[in-house]
This record gives C-alpha cells, structure tokens and sequence, in this order.
C-alpha cells in the first residue's frame, strides 16, 4: 500500500502543470473551466484537511502539493484574462474554515462526505464546457494524468479500505474520458478541415 500511495501523490501532482505550461506558454485558456479548477481547489483543501483528520498522511503530503497546482492553474487563468487573482487566496481560506467548522460541528464523516461530494463535481463544468466552446487551451496531457491518477486513487482507496476516495474516482475517471474523448474528436474535426 506506501508504494500505492506514492504513486497516486506522483501522477496527482504531476496533473496540473502540463495545463498551467499551456495557458503560460500559448497565452490561451479558452476552453478551460474556470469553475473546475476552483472546485479542484477547494477539492484539494478538502482532501488535505480530512488527510490531517484521518491521520492519513498521503492525503497530507498530496494536498500540500495538489493546492499549489490548482491554484497554478487558477492564476495563470487570471494572467491571461481568465480567472481573478485574489479568487484563489480566498476560496482556499474559504474552503479551510468551512472544513473546520464542517469537522467540529458534525464529525469525520460529514468532512468525507463533503469531500466526496465536491470530488464528485469538480470536473463536470469542463465535460459540460468541452461541448460547448473551443478546446484549444485545453492541454490533453493533464488530461491524461488526470486519467492516470484517478486509476491510482482508485487502487489506493481500495487497498487502504477507504470508500471516500473509491467513489470520487468513480465519476473522475468517467470525467476524465469524456474530456479526452472530446479533445481527441475536436483535434480530428481540425485537422480535416486543415486539410481539405
């Protein structure tokens, strides 16, 4: 099981900055879901804070990580017009002290339950924005890694017998195929029209 856990902490952290080099490097967001990588942040908080909770010290050391890359994403959006700096500070302390008053007022479970819960949606904005605008600053390699990493949690959450994660990843992994599956036509559709 340690060896499941560093591997799912690798691929989880490794997600996000093929999309933060995108937006960076092409000075393009357009197609990325402002609304998932916020979700995806407060997400990662979540996680880091039920990690500390549950004593689970994967979940510790990967949400240090995973927050930094969330909130990677989020700013190179605002440098480029696309998201608002000072969102990214506040929905991280936002989501820190609802964690808190969520673990005090009703207990562990509802702390799982709420980071199930906002795992389980994080990524539907972007399938839905994958439908319906350009995909270009989209970058298919956090994509992948997304897919990667999911089908790690995954194999983690089974061997650690924690439920939470085994249901996340249950719709993330889904999520992560559809976005994928939408790129890779949106690319073939672009590159036949290129060549006709």
């Amino acid at each position: 099981m340690p060896a499941l856990g560093v591997l799912a902490i690798v691929f989880h952290q490794v997600r996000t900055w093929p999309q933060t080099v995108r937006i960076l490097k092409r000075r393009n967001a357009e197609g990325v879901s402002v609304l998932t990588w916020s979700l995806v942040l407060a997400c990662n908080v979540t996680w880091f804070v039920y990690g500390i909770v549950f004593g689970d010290a994967v979940l510790v050391v990967n949400g240090v990580f995973t927050v930094a890359g969330a909130a990677a994403i989020l700013l190179a959006m605002a440098r480029h017009g696309a998201a608002a700096a000072g969102q990214v500070l506040w929905l991280a302390l936002a989501t820190v002290a609802f964690d808190l008053a969520l673990y005090w007022l009703a207990g562990q479970a509802a702390l799982g339950t709420f980071a199930v819960g906002i795992a389980m949606m994080m990524f539907a904005p972007q399938v839905i924005k994958v439908f319906r605008a350009p995909v270009s600053g989209i970058s298919p390699m956090t994509w992948i890694l997304i897919l990667t990493s999911s089908v790690t949690w995954l194999a983690y959450g089974f061997a650690s017998d924690q439920p939470a994660i085994l249901v996340s990843h249950c719709v993330i992994f889904p999520c992560a195929v559809v976005v994928l599956a939408r790129i890779a036509v949106c690319s073939r559709q672009l590159n036949a029209r290129l060549v006709s």
